[in-house]
């Protein structure tokens, strides 16, 4: 289990009291900051919002503190799911300091995720004056143009951040063009050619990356290729699935089901597939406070209360939480030790296609823990795992295989087959 440090909190924080503590001056509300980072901790966003509400409110806190400390906030009401509010609070960061990117970023992200496109462009307008330098900056702006199917306006700012972006960065300015280039209605701006040397072109720099993956399979299609587009968008599908990504999940169904007809595809874009920023934390979707109450409990040692916390998540069909749960039986923390158990767990989030899981399953039946040792389905459940992008799991896998007959192998690719075919989804040979 694992989970990330407060990053807001612990700048504001950090940038409060400095490497030697609290100053003197910061008594009035430095309760309130210690009990916002508690509260981050156990995940408890009122909370947060609360006590980060009172250092705003704090007339003794410097003007700069309370900038951070409101900035923080709109972050946390963002991700609680109110909206306007976050809005608000970003009105009254930017009224203050117009040139403060990561509010434009923040305040734009937010508005194109209600269906503002053009009150979320207008805002990186504004923003591009103060900041002409900032590659994030025409990237966003070009990814809801690109939502809006401007491809002339979208195309340029795409463009421009790839030659304002390190070069660490510079591949998802290229990504992005390369997607318009494959997908936009507008005959006289796509490219699938190009699009797809492109596309080819980073992708073998970064493999591993899905949404390259995803623009690959765009491009295929764009150039005719649909027997590799179908492949590749299966790939993105079966990763993203691991992450319950349902906002893209359903969108990339009907683009499958496009290549499929040997059909390019020319509909919408989700607005946020090509954002960047600093702020993106809060456009993730989230863990609820209970699972990182049990993160945590689990880190100090509570294993009882861990299990207790983690087990819903489990039962209400949360993969990562099963694999936990899974987890936490088989290794008999919290809980009596139960193999059986585990190999359910394990298996409820293995069939959401979440690799930890298929390769715990495939090492349980390789060794026999808690059944009968089974190379044929071990292999399988590695297999699939190394579908979902674990590349452990392809290691053991190649390793297995050349211990197995011919007669089991053929058996290990019909499990894997079937499998596959429940989900819709093509063997690849």
């Amino acid at each position: 289990m694992s989970s990330k440090p407060g990053i807001f909190l612990i700048t504001l924080l950090c940038g409060i009291w400095g490497p030697s503590g609290p100053s003197a001056t910061l008594a009035d509300y430095r309760e309130d900051l210690n009990a916002a980072e508690q509260a981050f901790r156990t995940g408890d966003l009122n909370a947060i919002i609360y006590r980060l509400g009172r250092v705003v409110d704090d007339q003794s806190a410097p003007d700069e503190v309370r900038a951070r400390a409101l900035l923080d906030r709109a972050v946390f009401l963002s991700r609680q799911g109110n909206r306007d509010r976050a809005l608000e609070d970003y009105a009254v960061v930017l009224a203050r300091d117009p040139k403060n990117q990561n509010a434009s970023l923040s305040r734009a992200r937010l508005l194109a995720q209600g269906g503002r496109l053009t009150e979320a462009i207008v805002e990186l307008d504004r923003a591009a004056r103060y900041n002409p330098q900032s590659w994030t900056i025409f990237q966003n702006r070009g990814a809801y143009q690109f939502a809006r199917r401007e491809c002339p306006s979208a195309l340029k700012d795409f463009e421009r951040a790839a030659t304002l972006a390190p070069g660490g960065d510079r591949y998802l300015a290229i990504n992005a063009k390369a997607a318009l280039l494959a997908t936009c209605p507008n005959e006289a701006w796509r490219d699938g050619k190009q699009a797809l040397a492109l596309a080819r072109r980073i992708h073998r720099r970064h493999p591993e990356n899905n949404r390259l993956h995803h623009t690959l399979a765009l491009a295929y299609a764009a150039a005719g290729k649909f027997e590799k587009a179908v492949v590749e968008l299966e790939k993105v599908i079966l990763r993203i699935a691991v992450h319950e990504r349902e906002d893209l999940l359903s969108v990339y169904q009907d683009q499958l089901a496009s290549f499929r007809r040997h059909q390019a595809w020319t509909g919408p874009t989700p607005a946020g597939q090509h954002e960047v920023g600093t702020t993106s934390r809060a456009a993730r979707p989230r863990q609820p406070a209970e699972w990182k109450a049990a993160v945590a409990a689990y880190k100090n040692g509570d294993y009882a209360m861990a299990f207790r916390l983690m087990k819903p998540l489990a039962e209400s069909g949360n993969a990562p939480a099963q694999f936990n749960t899974g987890l936490l039986y088989m290794r008999g923390l919290g809980v009596g030790r139960d193999y059986a158990k585990a190999r359910d767990w394990f298996t409820r989030a293995a069939n959401k296609a979440n690799p930890l899981a298929a390769r715990m399953l495939g090492q349980m039946n390789e060794v026999g823990q808690g059944t009968e040792a089974d190379p044929v389905e071990a292999l399988t459940w590695y297999a699939i795992a190394s579908s979902v992008g674990d590349t452990e799991a392809k290691r053991l896998g190649k390793r297995l295989m050349k211990s197995l007959t011919e007669a089991q192998v053929i058996e290990q690719r019909k499990r894997f087959k079937t499998w596959m075919e429940k989900r819709g989804l093509t063997v690849v040979p």
